[in-house]
């Protein structure tokens, strides 16, 4: 995965909220977003359940073990992030992000 859509991943705390953020090494971008995020819940076995889509953002939301993570896109951050709906699911995160981070 990391050839094709090379980057880092990281864990922040923002506002609250846990978030596993994706810093890209290539020109990740509102038209190219799907194609990526569509390569990466495939190559990591997960569940699309529902694709929304804004102006200038996406937010999907991904099924891991009955947890649901929310992938999302903005574009005038260029920002990506995975996260979660509840509390509850934040070891579905973590475990993701032991994934991410490791490889």
């Amino acid at each position: 995965m990391n050839s094709l859509f090379p980057g880092n991943w990281s864990l922040h705390m923002r506002s609250d909220e846990l978030q596993l953020c994706f810093n890209p090494e290539f020109d990740l971008h509102f038209d190219n977003f799907p194609e990526f995020a569509a390569h990466l819940t495939t190559s990591l076995n997960l569940k699309l359940v529902q694709q929304d889509m804004a102006a200038d953002s996406y937010c999907w939301v991904i099924n891991d073990a009955d947890k649901h993570l929310l992938l999302n896109y903005q574009e005038m951050s260029q920002s990506c992030w995975f996260c979660v709906t509840r509390e509850d699911d934040e070891a579905v995160l973590l475990s993701l992000a032991n994934c991410l981070i490791a490889k």
